[in-house]
């Protein structure tokens, strides 16, 4: 009896489209290694030095090296409102260099102590970075690179 097998129906019928909520388009999807918590200033800081500024934070998107064009991570820790930057380059070159955190009026102020040094042998001209209290208490911050001002983000990091 050589009966042919019947063609097995598939039990599960084929899925629907999936059709998100809302437009992709509005949201773009988080970057890996996700930095954390946006920075903040506390009310009433005092003048002098920041020592809420403890920990590790980096510098959001669109830092660029004027030489190559290419994207630049920078990174700050910060302990009793000194610290240090760390510049991460396109092609894996690291510069460092000596920072300061101060309030002033409210602003708050981290300045470069001077170039970044780094391993190539090179040097980068830092950016000073000026906070002040924004919406929702999350620092509105502003880079200012030779007479270019730029807003630019300043978020916690987990390490």
């Amino acid at each position: 009896d050589a009966a042919e097998p019947a063609e097995a129906a598939d039990p599960t019928p084929p899925a629907p489209p999936q059709i998100p909520d809302e437009p992709q388009a509005s949201t773009p999807p988080p970057a890996p290694n996700v930095p954390g918590e946006p920075l903040t200033i506390p009310a009433q800081s005092p003048d002098g030095q920041a020592d809420f500024l403890n920990g590790h934070y980096r510098a959001g998107a669109g830092i660029q090296d004027k030489n190559t064009g290419k994207p630049l991570r920078l990174e700050y820790q910060f302990k009793d409102g000194k610290g240090d930057v760390i510049v991460r380059k396109a092609n894996g070159i690291n510069c460092t260099g000596p920072v300061s955190a101060a309030m002033q009026g409210g602003s708050l102020a981290i300045n470069s102590q001077g170039q970044a040094a780094c391993s190539d042998g090179s040097s980068y001209e830092m950016p000073q970075i000026d906070c002040r209290q924004g919406a929702r208490s999350i620092a509105d911050c502003t880079g200012v690179y030779e007479d270019k001002k730029f807003p630019i983000s300043m978020r916690q990091t987990g390490e």
